[in-house]
């Protein structure tokens, strides 16, 4: 198990670096810059902008000075802000992302996972028809639909919930930017728990216990379920990544102070330390996620558990 860890943390530092760099030379490659709506300052002036942030030296000096400042734990200060360093920022809007990720992934594989169970166990029923085309309906409609017609129904025509803002990150503000991100997450997880169940009772170790006499509820619980939770596993990093680069829309959507948003605006102001701060907490928090789901796959599946104690 060491050994299957060290070396999969040895793929993921070059992968970090590797989505780093890119992500570096890709910002300063698109079109524009950090000062380009000052063009009324003067020349000088703008000068001592871009040595201050050491923009006036050339690309891979650039990338030199980040990367050091990215192993002293320095993201450098943000151009768009200057009154904060990018990781005060971070610091500010991590915890309003990470409540709002972290309960949308939450209640998508519990109730996804509930929803495909349910399917499963009803197949070829109105129930399960019922649960097959309200996920359908779930991945094919984008959030960027969902969230506006959730606020027009519950904010402004009902007035039952806030339209926007974080409030202090109570349960009344966070209803509708929760649904709107967890709905597409929800229905693909009802989807893969309800096939990956189907397929798991119709193998012969399932009928060999229900031929024991086994209870229905022990053969599911016991027997199919741990393995049919698998594929669900191995979801969770995509899951992770689809949560975030939805939280990013979310949150511009409903006003939220989350680092999504400093994404967006970092991004429209050629913030350059901005979007490398918030592209470095992601890029992360993916890696760290594919290593979790890969550890909670061998906790299910004794074949998989036995090749990382081989390793």
């Amino acid at each position: 198990m060491t050994r299957y860890l060290l070396t999969r943390i040895g793929v993921m530092v070059p992968t970090f670096l590797i989505i780093v760099t890119l992500s570096f030379f890709l910002m300063r490659a698109a079109p524009g810059g950090p000062f380009d709506a000052d063009a009324q300052l003067a020349p000088e002036v703008l000068e001592n902008l871009r040595a201050a942030y050491d923009l006036d030296k050339p690309l891979w000096s650039q990338f030199g000075i980040f990367i050091s400042g990215v192993f002293q734990g320095d993201l450098g200060p943000s151009i768009g802000y200057p009154d904060y360093t990018v990781s005060e920022l971070i610091a500010i809007g991590l915890p309003v992302s990470l409540k709002l990720g972290l309960t949308a992934l939450t209640l998508a594989a519990l109730l996804g996972t509930a929803l495909g169970v349910v399917a499963a166990l009803n197949q070829n029923r109105t129930l399960d028809y019922a649960i097959s085309t309200l996920a359908m309906t779930g991945i094919a409609v984008p959030t960027l639909i969902t969230a506006p017609v959730l606020t027009l129904l519950f904010g402004v025509i009902l007035k039952w919930l806030p339209v926007g803002g974080w409030g202090e990150g109570d349960w009344r503000h966070m209803v509708l930017p929760v649904t709107a991100l967890v709905l597409p997450q929800l229905a693909i997880v009802a989807r893969l728990a309800r096939g990956s169940l189907l397929e798991i009772l119709n193998q012969p170790f399932i009928r060999t216990a229900r031929a024991c006499g086994l209870p229905e509820w022990r053969v599911i619980g016991r027997h199919a379920l741990p393995p049919a939770l698998s594929p669900l596993i191995s979801y969770l990093a995509p899951a992770v990544a689809g949560i975030m680069t939805g939280s990013i829309v979310i949150e511009q959507i409903f006003g939220l102070p989350g680092v999504g948003r400093y994404f967006v605006n970092g991004a429209l102001g050629r913030d350059y330390p901005l979007v490398m701060g918030v592209v470095i907490v992601y890029a992360a928090a993916v890696l760290i996620m594919n290593l979790l789901a890969d550890l909670l796959y061998g906790a299910v599946d004794p074949r998989s558990r036995k090749r990382m104690l081989a390793s």
